[in-house]
This record gives structure tokens, sequence and C-alpha cells, in this order.
């Protein structure tokens, strides 16, 4: 395609698109995120019309993209206002538009709240009035966004509060649009001032419009801990995920930042709404790293208590990788104190499930801290924190190999107490060093041979003690043993 051909071609496609119906579509429909239409190419171009690829262009083409795009809802919003009579008659125009879209997705269009916001920032007089006409129109997609226009009210807070009161009492759809005006960060400053209103729809008939209040409560837990803590109790029953999500919606985007603002006392009542929950959600991870470095006892004594409860579904937080390691590298003491909690678990199984927890809190690789912890207890500790301790390392793979000289203080801390089991001390340690694959007959792994060769080498070290090079010397044993018998499967099974 000569040049002139592909410049009026694409003359006449933006002419297309630059029509107010078809622009109000695209407009809508297509966040900044979103691929590009022809009017974002730049006119020299290639055919293929696909964005660049590489880093700095791309880069630069999205902020071309965004800036037009931009543009683009300012021209379109102030020509929508232009073709209207009133915001009554905008909103039926919008409405109609996003009913079609309803028709064929669930979710509103992705360009929905920009449209918005820049019709109402080409109209600020126009506003409450916009609000008014959402509230007055029949139930539309426009009710889910009613928080966009409530939050252009923000700055006359009597105008937004009254605002605030119509669309809770309104239908359904526009109740739980405006709640969740209580998810934005920028409604902070007014959540006590609404804080009434908040209450009251956490009391409302309607399940949606309840489980979508007791969220918005997270705008009063962000100020007032040790006052909505409380309300959240009750819903923890009826509506633990709910209650999450105001957890989540208080600690914002810094949670370190929130947790810094907390005294221990507003800390620990959070706390205490942790251990009531049936298990901890991966969406507050923040906020328990933040609360692990001022409350390192309480943080560990509400995961105990989650983890011995496996009917409660646990949570994915106690695993390792998620790294609560880190603030608990600083608490060695903390730690220490977790292991001599744990002496008293009721019953093995609770047992079981407290030790679980070492690696997600110490890392499989001991941080400094629990390095410190470890020693410590080798020191000092008694024959059942030597025993806890033990069955906590036992869930770190090869640490009996990666940290020879902790193993051989805990070996040479059995001596001190003879009346140790120190057989099963012991065995609880070498598990470490044996891979989970080798418990496979007929699958022998190149880690059982390494493991092997390692447990070999340490067992020559000269400069370990005699207790704890024969405990290599017997875990070489083993794993000789395990490669025998892995080698015998296979050949049974070749000859099969």
């Amino acid at each position: 395609m000569s040049a002139a051909l592909r410049q009026d071609s694409r003359a006449l496609l933006t002419a297309i698109e630059a029509h107010d119906e078809d622009e109000l579509t695209d407009l809508l429909v297509i966040a900044d995120y979103d691929s590009s239409t022809v009017a974002d190419l730049p006119p020299d171009s290639g055919t293929d019309g696909k964005p660049p690829a590489d880093g700095q262009n791309a880069v630069d083409h999205y902020e071309q993209t965004v800036a037009r795009r931009e543009q683009a809802r300012q021209h379109l919003a102030a020509r929508l206002w232009q073709d209207v009579a009133d915001a009554g008659a905008l909103v039926e125009r919008l409405a109609e538009r996003l009913t079609v879209f309803a028709a064929t997705q669930a979710e509103p269009p992705a360009g929905l709240e920009q449209t918005l916001r820049a019709v109402l920032d080409a109209r600020p007089d126009q506003r409450r009035a916009l609000f008014d006409a959402i509230v007055a129109a029949l139930p539309s997609p426009l009710d889910a966004a009613v928080a966009v226009v409530l939050d252009t009210l923000l700055d006359d807070r009597t105008e937004f509060l009254q605002a605030l009161q119509i669309a809770v009492t309104s239908r359904s759809t526009i109740v739980t649009g405006a709640l969740r005006g209580f998810f934005r960060g920028g409604w902070g400053a007014v959540a006590a001032d609404a804080s009434t209103v908040i209450i009251d729809a956490t009391k409302h008939a309607d399940p949606a419009i309840q489980y979508t209040a007791v969220q918005s409560t997270g705008a009063l837990l962000r100020t007032d801990p040790l006052g909505t803590v409380p309300l959240l109790h009750t819903f923890i029953s009826t509506a633990p995920d709910a209650v999450v999500s105001a957890v989540w919606i208080a600690e914002g985007t810094d949670p370190q930042a929130w947790v810094a603002g907390m005294s221990d006392a507003q800390g620990r009542a959070l706390l205490d709404l942790f251990r009531e929950l049936p298990k901890l959600h991966t969406r507050n991870r923040g906020t328990l790293m933040a609360l692990a470095d001022p409350l390192p006892d309480d943080v560990l004594d509400v995961f105990d208590v989650i983890a011995v409860h496996a009917e409660r579904g646990g949570s994915q937080l106690l695993r390792p990788g998620w790294g609560f390691e880190r603030p608990f590298a600083n608490h060695p003491t903390a730690l220490v104190t977790w292991v001599q909690r744990g002496t008293q678990a009721a019953g093995m199984q609770e047992r079981l499930q407290r030790s679980k927890i070492w690696p997600a809190i110490a890392a499989v690789s001991p941080t400094a801290g629990a390095a410190t912890a470890i020693a410590t207890i080798a020191a000092d500790g008694t024959g059942d924190e030597l025993l806890f301790l033990a069955e906590s390392l036992a869930h770190c793979p090869n640490f009996v190999l990666d940290e020879p000289g902790l193993f051989d203080e805990l070996v040479q801390a059995l001596d001190r107490n003879p009346d140790v089991n120190r057989d099963q001390i012991c065995g609880e340690l070498l598990v470490s060093g044996v891979p989970r694959a080798s418990w496979r007959p007929g699958q022998p792994a190149q880690q059982n041979i390494d493991n092997r060769d390692r447990a070999q080498t340490l067992a020559d070290d000269d400069t370990l003690s005699d207790g704890a090079r024969q405990l290599y010397r017997d875990l070489h044993a083993e794993l000789q043993r395990i490669i025998d018998r892995d080698l015998k499967a296979d050949q049974a099974e070749a000859e099969d």
C-alpha cells in the first residue's frame, strides 16, 4: 500500500471512530491498558497495525495512547453535554449504551469509570444533578458506578453526606455501589462522619448489601481499630471473607505505615480478630507481617491457633515462601518462646501441626535470628524443647546437611540432657537429610546420591564432634540403603 493511500485510509478510519456513538462505545469498552485502536498508531507505523514490541518504544507508545484517550474522553464529554438537554438525558444515553454491554458481559466495561469521570469533570456544576438523575432513573449499570459520582462531591462534605444518605436509602444496586466507595482510599477522611451510615447498612435485610457494608467497615477500621474490631467479630461466623476484605481495605497500599501508627492495644485487638477467623487469608499478609515486628509473640500465637485447627482450613500463609521469616529474623527470643510453647501442645496431632510452622517463620535455611534461637535452645533448652525443635527442623529439607555447625550444637546438647530420648531427637534431625522422593520405591533420585555423598564428607570432617560424625555415617548408610532398594525395584520392574 502506498504511503498516500495508507494516510487516506487512516484518516477515514479515524473519522469513523470519531463518530460520537462509536467513540463512546470505544472509550467505554477499552481501558488505557487495553489494545490500541487505529487512532493510536503514529502516521508512519507499519501496515500490520500492531503496537511496538520492544521496550522503550512500547513505553512511549503506551504513554501516547493514555494521553490520546484522555484527550478523546474530554472531547467526547464536552460534545455529550452539548447534545443533551440536562443531566437526566445524559444519564439515559449512558445507561442505554451500558445496558447493551450488560447483555453480553457481567462486569462493567473496563473504561466506564474513566469515561464517567471525564463527563463529571467537564461540568462540575452538574455533578449533583447527575447523581440525582442516576438515582431517579431506572436501574442500570450506572448504579454500580455511583461511587464515581459521589467521589466528585467529596470537596463539599455536607453535600457528600447528604447524597450518600440518599444513595443508601435507594434501590439495592445503588446502595452497594455507594458503599463500595469506601473501598477507595480517598473516602477514609469522611468515614468517621459516615460511620452511622456504614454501621446501619451492616444490619440491612439484604445479604448482598450487608456483605458490602461489612467490607466497607475497613474505612472505619483504618482509623479506629479498637472501636471497629468488636463489630467485625460479630460477622466472623456469617461473613468471614467480608471481614478479611475489611482488613485489606483498612491497610490500603501501605500496611506497614498503618500498623506503625497503632498502639500495642490496637494491634492486639486486630490480632484477636485474626485469631477467630477460619483461616488466614493471603490478602492480609501485609498486615500480619507488619504486626510481626512490634508484636512477634502475639502473631506467633495466632499462627499456632490457626494451624492446630485443621477443620478451620489452616492457611497458605503458614507454608514457606510468604516472607514471614524476615520480620521474625529480628526476634530470636520470640522464636525461642514459640518452641517453648510448642512443648505444651495437647496431643501429637496438635504438636505436628505447630511444628510445621517453623519453615514459614524461620525459613527452610534458617535466618540469622532463627540460627540464634537454635543455638540458644541447644545451650539452655530442656529435653522437651530440644525434641520439639528437632520435630520442627525435620520440616526443613537438608537442614542436617546445610547447617552442620548448628546440628553439632544440638547433638552435643543431648550429652547435657541424659534423660532425653536421644534416638528420637536424632531421628527427627536426620529426617531432614532424606529427600522426600526417597520414600517412593522404584524411583532412585540423584538427590539421594548427592545427599549420601555430602553425608560422607561431613562424617569425615574432624572439626565436628564424634557424635555428629557418627550420625552423618548413619545418614550415609540410610541413604545407601534407599538407593539400593530403589535400584533393586527398578531392576525387578525391568525384568517384568
